[in-house]
């Protein structure tokens, strides 16, 4: 687990236990509580003032919040303390890799269309796209290949690069596939033809965990996800389309087998290729 702080503030522990005791004053007069004795005429001592005030605020002059731990802004920060707080930030982070794993869907590696990137930069999980055509990359599946080459892409990625360049720079480098292969045209007209591929990268250099595509992260025990709103429509017509064939007598252990469910939509997953990269083509864009 890595924890980043970024802000310049001051941390203040309330009610941790650790005020010192104090003495109990008692007001000179003091009065006993007669229901003749019209108190609230009477204007509180200064020492009275100061107590109830403690009272109110706590004992290091904040808010009492009942012991939870605030962050209290402090003074414009000296010369100095900015610039090591901008050297804290401009450090890479410094991570081990606890575990991994990449499995296939056929449990065979060789077939497996996604795969993990561990370099000295950036981190990568990453998901190529089921390919939806018969067409082969050297022999590959789109979502194999596509996937090898983002991952050799990262290699030559520059460790300062924005989330934006980073995309550029991997599209560019399936993009010059395309040109080798002489299939550019081809892929512009029918985005079905295209290799496809998703990512969730952890940038070293900026601190940054960026999320291309419907893939997910767990970061600091917050699940971070990234839905599209065509996955969960088609999502949903699979699933009803395979309880009516439960419901016709075919068995979990047959569609295990032969996913009809997918061949259901299998013309709109084909489809869907036609939002993508167009922020302005409707509900369904953000493919």
């Amino acid at each position: 687990m890595v924890e980043i702080r970024r802000d310049t503030t001051k941390e203040t522990a309330i009610g941790d236990g650790k005020a010192k005791k104090r003495k109990k004053h008692k007001p000179k007069n003091h009065k006993q509580n007669h229901p003749n004795h019209h108190s609230h005429h009477q204007k509180p001592s200064k020492l009275a003032r100061k107590r109830k005030q403690k009272e109110k605020t706590g004992t290091s002059g904040h808010e009492n919040t009942g012991g939870v731990r605030l962050l209290t802004p402090v003074a414009h920060p000296t010369s100095e303390q900015a610039q090591q707080t901008q050297q804290a930030l401009s450090t890479p982070l410094l991570v081990s890799v606890e575990e991994q794993s990449l499995i296939g869907k056929t449990g065979n590696l060789d077939e497996c269309e996604d795969a993990l990137f561990l370099g000295e930069h950036f981190i990568a999980v990453i998901d190529g796209a089921t390919s939806k055509t018969e067409r082969r990359w050297l022999g590959q599946t789109g979502g194999r290949y596509g996937a090898q080459i983002v991952a050799q892409a990262f290699n030559t990625l520059p460790q300062d690069a924005t989330a934006r360049q980073a995309v550029d720079h991997l599209t560019q480098m399936i993009r010059q596939v395309y040109e080798q292969e002489q299939v550019l045209a081809v892929v512009a007209s029918q985005p079905v033809q295209r290799m496809i591929v998703c990512f969730a990268a952890l940038s070293l250099f900026r601190r940054e965990l960026w999320l291309v595509g419907d893939c997910q992260a767990l970061l600091n025990s917050t699940h971070v996800t990234n839905e599209k709103e065509i996955d969960a429509v088609l999502a949903n017509a699979r699933s009803l389309f395979l309880e009516t064939e439960v419901q016709l007598g075919k068995t979990i252990e047959e569609l295990l087998l032969d996913d009809t469910g997918r061949a259901y939509i299998l013309p709109l997953l084909q489809r869907q290729m036609l939002f993508q990269n167009k922020p302005n083509g409707g509900p369904y864009s953000r493919c």
